[in-house]
């Protein structure tokens, strides 16, 4: 089995990383849709990581303004209906960290599974890998453009897509995984090493299982972060390494 000397061994060096960024890390619960004081730390984060010399791809959340099934629940739609609009705001939350970034130097390009070319361009691997290439973020978007899959999901396969060498899945107010919600438990653990078959197995919930298990299938290797530390990411120390076993 690989461990976390794998992580630590390419610490220094150039790699490919697919970062998850939770749409709840772009504005504050039960507060404004976009909140410029949680967004701003995450942007400089991203930046950092950036000028080490790694090559950034980020799958966009959208909890921040929809979440498909809290709307099926009041209003008579269907569950498909419920997840398109959950995609649209993905899209939603990617135009704004492009510009964020630009704001701050820092080159990225909207890549949409749905296609909606006035806003931005349409994905593929090839492009991606070529935005990448040219120095700029390719942000991906719009999910998978298919209902039913959760924003993990779509970074796994994405990360597959452009050949990632890891998967950073950056979650807001957690610093890894635990044994239990340590929110309301005081008495959770932090796990520092685990693998994807141990949280399935444990039916622990910090990435969907879908993406758990194409992670595993795919070696994909995944690193569970709080949205403070991300321009640490691939440090042993930071966060929990979850792999592909």
């Amino acid at each position: 089995m690989m461990h976390e000397g794998y992580i630590f061994l390419n610490f220094l060096l150039k790699m490919k990383i697919l970062l998850k960024l939770s749409g709840e890390g772009m504005g504050t619960k039960n507060g404004p849709v976009f909140d410029l004081s949680a967004i701003e730390p995450v942007i400089e984060q991203v930046k950092i990581l950036k000028e080490k010399g790694h090559d950034i791809f980020i799958v966009s959340g959208g909890g921040n303004i929809f979440r498909g099934r809290s709307i099926t629940s009041i209003v008579p739609i269907k569950k498909d209906t419920g997840d398109y609009l959950g995609l649209l705001a993905t899209i939603q939350n990617g135009l704004v960290l492009k510009d964020l970034l630009s704001n701050i130097g820092v080159d990225a390009v909207l890549l949409s599974a749905l296609d909606v070319p006035l806003i931005c361009q349409t994905f593929s691997s090839e492009l991606a890998k070529k935005e990448s290439a040219a120095g700029r973020i390719p942000i991906f978007v719009g999910g998978l453009a298919k209902f039913g899959l959760t924003t993990d999901t779509t970074t796994v396969q994405r990360a597959i897509e452009v050949g990632a060498d890891i998967v950073v899945m950056a979650k807001n107010g957690v610093a890894g995984l635990y044994s239990d919600d340590p929110r309301k438990n005081p008495q959770a653990t932090f796990i520092k090493e685990t693998t994807c078959t141990f949280i399935l197995d444990k039916k622990l919930t910090p990435v969907d299982f879908t993406a758990l298990e194409i992670a595993r299938d795919n070696k994909i290797k995944i690193k569970l972060v709080g949205l403070d530390k991300i321009s640490e990411s691939l440090d042993p120390d930071v966060g929990t390494t979850v792999l592909p076993a």
